[in-house]
């Protein structure tokens, strides 16, 4: 049998590994960190994958430092104040699938850790945290922070979960076995994998799926993030198992087969991401610098912290990494365009029907379509909702076209594939529900939490934009932008009213359930030309408004019962908005996949969510709100230094959140209405993927297509009878919450304080609850030079160069009418100047390309989903002080906000 070694999706060899510590092993004072960021830097292309347990001995020898964290904490209690669900997470109605969990709680168990002296490296604090972002199951919950971001985890090998004839529970196989046995013409049969680790491979894939597949709402969807696919191979990113594990899996990894013959033996594997080179580290120190702080280190490098070497050079040296076969000889590339049948091993067909232009892994097209005249049936291939510029379009044109090719081919039935999406552009999500349900307009009605500093920034920004004119030349660029401003509130509808909101007040409510406070349901006005083309970038096809004159929308042409969308539990955020305006309307939908148990399966799991915003957004909302209201917002929100974009984060760090829920059109009437989050959605019919099924798409279709109009026995035992699709009152209630999710709480239900490490520190009081607005800092006025790169002095360096001297401010709130105080930065002025390690110049580091530059711009971290927020332009190179002299920092000067394309 022969195996291609497909390493973190990337086809790279296990061979061109070599263990980090075993060259320059002669050097002086390297740590493991030194070697690993050594080998990093050097963009070869065997520098981006190292051994998981030589990463891992970096990461725990990173040092910890309180005061920043702490700072972090209240930057980061305060951000979560804006998610939308946190009275429902803590307590979650009937049919949620996953534990209750009281945010406010866990970040004041870590807060109490920290004072404890707990924390011995910035590892374990930074696992904790993803930890309470794992347990809040909500994909548009993701934190970026320090030096968990770099690297990732993953197997060299990736596994699929298949069922041998489509009624036998599932089980594990290394994909590459399936695909080569599909390639041999199933000559042979690939044997199932029966041990990980010396565990039984359910028992062991179970554990792992509830640690490390972050942001799902139930086990089925976290089971199918583990495993191959080939709508996944299409847009070119890894799976959990195999490239996008957060948390350290261990060193060995060892598969045990059914048939008894020999051992697969492996390693973990850990992929680094970031992009560009990253200066002298040659320490741990320097690590926490650079990722924690986001300084750039030292040229001689900073005091080293003792780290072992590694303990798996020599066996590894010894492993035989050779998995046999010719890489990729046995499927060469069709020579024709516009097909993904080579990027999927031969799964989807050579020759579609329908294909978007520039058809392409990164970036590109994304639309097939496929008429299968035996069945009378279309099939519309959506991987993703995410695309930019001119791809927008065509994207809407491609769904069109498909939907006259299916018309003209007299197809009575229609299939929409959306596995593996994860989101992307409502206007795309707007735009393919209009062309199949012409004239009837989406409903898309979201709400958020009703609280004091949202309203604060809603109230000041509302009312600014309200008395901006639109005919005058000063006015209208403002005014165009505050269209879509999530701050400002009018241009929106009322969707009890039909109207549009007349003030902040108004929308602010509340309504009130489960302890919190609420907003009204609020809806995109589009039918207003000004606000969609300023949301969707003109984007959004004007049609369906009456006065248009075109006819692209004058007919459905399927009943809703003639139309199924195909999911694997993976669909979210954007593409779970597409799933509820179908569903309404009465298409089915068909899941995929799952654990290996009967029952009913969820066909959106990921974020219900309506949407993802990051915490630097909301900085600039509050810097914004503080300019335009100086009587409340600018004495009321958290401290935005002068100069700056961002209130003090303490760690460099890119926290997203769930800004506002999706709320069902027959229930935004009431105070108890539940977010689409938290119900119970089991799709239409569950199937198993199957080993003849897995990589031949035709075959999936075929299946779905069988199981939806010709013979519901083979829809998984006992998975029907529960969807809400086009009714209220399906026949089945929801099953309780699994025992594996009660069993797998990232944190135990109750808590005992750490013994104190650190004799002396004293824990403070409580972390503020959500609702204790009035603790938060106020906006300080500041006297003094204010411009860091203006007239301030500057000190020589011993190469000659010259750099800004410390600033001197003066804080009235701190030192008293005459006191002033010498800080290294303005962009982070607190009452204490900042040591030398806790110096943090901002959040966002990015020059004008966006994601690029200097690393963190506002990427997405779930692929082809990906939420561009905001730019950074003019990010410029800011000379900092330390007590071992200045180094490289960098000063934000410009943030602009994007106005179109809204994604979530």
């Amino acid at each position: 049998m022969l195996l291609r070694a497909s390493l973190l999706g990337f086809g790279a060899s296990l061979g061109a590994l070599r263990a980090v510590g075993a060259a320059d092993a002669d050097v002086d004072n390297r740590s493991i960190c030194g070697d690993l960021m050594a080998q990093a830097n050097t963009g070869d292309e065997d520098s981006f994958y190292f051994w998981a347990s030589d990463v891992q001995a970096c990461l725990s020898s990173v040092p910890f430092y309180s005061d920043p964290a702490l700072r972090f904490l209240e930057y980061y209690n305060t951000t979560l104040q804006f998610q939308s669900t946190l009275a429902f997470l803590k307590t979650p109605p009937g049919g949620y699938q996953q534990p209750a969990v009281d945010v406010v709680d866990i970040l004041h168990r870590i807060e109490t850790n920290v004072t404890a002296g707990y924390y011995q490296n910035q590892y374990d604090f930074e696992v904790d945290l993803q930890k309470l972002v794992l347990a809040i199951h909500d994909a548009h919950v993701y934190l970026n922070i320090g030096v968990t971001t770099p690297f990732v985890y993953g197997s060299p090998y990736s596994i699929s979960s298949v069922s041998i004839d489509g009624k036998e529970p599932p089980k594990a196989y290394l994909t590459d076995a399936i695909r080569q046995a599909q390639h041999d013409g199933w000559t042979w049969t690939p044997s199932p994998i029966s041990q990980i680790n010396g565990k039984d491979a359910v028992g062991y894939l179970t554990d792992f799926a509830s640690l490390n597949s972050i942001g799902y709402v139930e086990s089925h969807a976290e089971w199918n993030a583990l495993m191959g696919h080939p709508a996944q191979d299409i847009q070119g990113w890894p799976n959990v198992w195999q490239g996008a594990t957060t948390f350290y899996p261990g060193d060995e990894l060892t598969f045990t087969f059914e048939n008894a013959s020999d051992p697969l033996e492996t390693f973990w594997l850990a992929y680094y991401t970031y992009p560009l080179e990253a200066g002298p580290i040659a320490t741990s120190g320097d690590m926490y610098n650079f990722f924690a702080l986001g300084l750039y280190p030292a040229v001689n490098g900073t005091p080293a912290h003792p780290v072992p070497k590694s303990n798996v050079v020599a066996k590894r040296d010894a492993v035989d990494t050779n998995t046999g076969g010719d890489e990729g000889d046995w499927l060469e590339p069709s020579g024709e365009d516009g097909n993904w049948a080579v990027e999927s091993s031969g799964a989807y067909p050579e020759k579609p029907d329908v294909v978007q232009p520039d058809l392409q892994i990164s970036g590109g097209g994304i639309v097939t379509g496929y008429f299968l005249h035996e069945l009378s049936t279309g099939v519309l291939s959506l991987p993703s909702f995410s695309q930019y510029g001119d791809y927008l379009s065509n994207f809407t044109q491609t769904v069109q076209e498909f939907i006259d090719g299916a018309v003209q081919n007299n197809l009575s039935k229609i299939i929409v594939d959306l596995q593996q999406n994860s989101g992307g552009e409502v206007v795309l999500v707007m735009d393919t529900f209009l062309r199949f349900f012409p004239g009837r307009e989406p409903f898309a009605g979201s709400r958020r939490r009703s609280h004091h500093l949202g309203n604060v920034i809603g109230n000041a920004t509302t009312a600014w934009w309200s008395g901006l004119n639109p005919e005058s030349e000063d006015d209208f660029s403002d005014w165009e932008l505050g269209l879509v401003d999530e701050w400002v509130i009018t241009p929106r509808i009322d969707a009890e009213t039909g109207k549009n909101f007349e003030n902040w007040q108004e929308y602010a409510g509340p309504k009130r359930h489960l302890g919190d406070d609420f907003t009204l349901v609020e809806r995109y006005n589009i039918s207003d030309v000004d606000f969609i083309y300023e949301m969707f970038g003109g984007n959004l096809p004007t049609d369906y408004l009456e006065d248009t004159g075109t006819d692209a929308f004058a007919a459905e042409h399927w009943d809703a019962k003639d139309m199924v969308l195909l999911t694997d539990g993976l669909c979210s955020s954007a593409c779970s908005m597409f799933v509820e305006l179908m569903t309404r309307k009465g298409a089915r939908t068909v899941a995929m996949g799952g654990r290996p148990a009967s029952g009913p399966m969820q066909a959106a799991s990921g974020s219900r969510g309506a949407r993802a915003y990051s915490s630097s957004s909301l900085d600039g909302d509050m810097a914004v709100a503080g300019l335009v209201d100086l009587e409340v917002a600018n004495k009321t929100l958290p401290n935005i230094p002068p100069n700056a974009q961002t209130r003090d984060p303490g760690l460099w760090s890119s926290a997203y959140f769930n800004l506002r829920d999706q709320i069902r059109e027959d229930e935004f009437k009431n105070n108890d209405a539940v977010p689409l989050q938290f119900k119970y959605e089991a799709a239409d019919c569950r199937l198993y993927y199957t080993l003849r099924n897995l990589y031949n798409m035709t075959q999936q279709w075929t299946d779905a297509h069988d199981a939806a109009w010709r013979d519901s026995s083979l829809c998984v035992e006992g998975s029907t009878g529960y969807s809400t699709a086009g009714q209220t009152d399906p026949a089945h209630r929801p099953p309780p919450v699994p025992e594996l999710a009660e069993a797998h709480r990232p944190f135990p239900k109750t808590y005992t304080p750490p013994t104190h490490k650190n004799p002396g520190t004293a824990a403070p009081a409580s972390y503020p609850d959500f609702a204790a607005h009035h603790a938060l800092r106020r906006q300080r006025p500041v006297r003094g030079q204010h411009e860091v790169h203006g007239s301030q002095s500057e000190v020589p360096q011993e190469d000659g160069r010259r750099a800004p001297a410390p600033v001197k401010a003066c804080l009235p709130v701190c030192h008293g009418e005459d006191g002033c105080a010498f800080y290294k930065s303005n962009m982070a002025l607190s009452c204490k100047p900042f040591g030398s390690r806790e110096l943090k110049q901002s959040t966002v580091l990015a020059p004008a390309n966006v994601g690029g530059g200097w690393g963190r711009g506002e990427q997405h971290a779930r692929g082809r989903g990906a939420a561009q927020a905001e730019v950074v332009l003019g990010a410029v190179p800011a000379y900092v002080w330390d007590e071992d002299g200045w180094g490289v920092s960098y000063l934000i000067t410009t943030l602009v906000k994007s106005s179109t394309n809204q994604t979530i």
